[in-house]
C-alpha cells in the first residue's frame, strides 16, 4: 500500500490454495515513497514456502531462489513471494538490483523500447499467451488475463478476464492517497 486506502485483488489457484496472485497498485509516496517504480504489481505467492513454518518461525528459504519463469523449470524451484518483472529480467531473483522503473506494469509512453529492445511494449499484458506468463508454478494456465493496462497512475484500468476466456470486465484499481 502506498497511502490511503488502496486496493487489491487475489486470483486463487483452484487446485492449490497455497499459491494465488496479489496485484495491486503501487506509487511513489507514503511507505512507497523510495521505490523505483510505480504502477500494477502482481506478486506470485507460494504459501507452502512464504507462510511461517508451524512453530510461527519465518522459514530461511522463502525468497533464496532464482528462477527465471519462462527459461527454466519453476514448479520446484521457485520463491515463496516473486514480484512478476514486467520487464522480464528477473533482476530481484538475481540480486542485480533493488527494482527498476520497468518492474511494474503499466503503460509508461516508451513503447516498450527501453525495456526490451523493440516496439513490444509486453507491460501492458499479463496473460498464458504473452512473454510475461501467468501460468502456475507448475506451468499450467492460471486462466487469468489482463489487458490494456492502462498508463501508470493514482488510478489505473485493465481488462480482466479468466478461464482462458478474452477479457470481459474492465476493473479498476485505485490508490486514494492523499497528495
Amino acid at each position: 500500500e502506498s497511502s490511503g486506502n488502496a486496493e487489491a485483488l487475489i486470483y486463487k489457484n483452484p487446485v492449490n490454495t497455497q499459491e494465488y496472485f496479489i496485484i495491486e497498485n503501487r506509487n511513489q509516496r507514503g511507505f512507497d515513497a523510495y521505490t523505483p517504480g510505480t504502477g500494477i504489481a502482481i506478486w506470485h505467492i507460494d504459501d507452502d514456502i512464504a507462510a511461517p513454518g508451524a512453530d510461527g518461525s519465518t522459514q530461511s528459504n522463502v525468497n533464496a531462489v532464482s528462477c527465471d519463469f519462462g527459461f527454466h523449470d519453476c514448479s520446484t524451484n521457485h520463491n515463496g513471494v516473486a514480484l512478476v518483472a514486467a520487464d522480464f529480467y528477473y533482476d530481484l531473483e538475481h540480486d542485480f538490483n533493488d527494482g527498476d522503473a520497468h518492474d511494474l506494469f503499466g503503460e509508461d509512453g516508451d513503447g516498450g523500447a527501453d525495456e526490451y529492445g523493440s516496439l513490444v511494449d509486453e507491460d501492458v499484458e499479463f496473460s498464458a499467451e504473452g512473454q510475461i506468463t501467468s501460468n502456475w508454478w507448475d506451468n499450467t494456465q492460471s486462466g487469468l488475463t489482463m489487458t490494456n493496462i492502462s498508463i501508470k497512475g493514482d488510478v489505473m484500468t485493465l481488462d480482466l478476464g479468466e478461464g482462458g476466456t478474452h477479457p470481459s470486465d474492465e476493473i479498476e484499481l485505485t490508490n486514494n492517497a492523499n497528495v
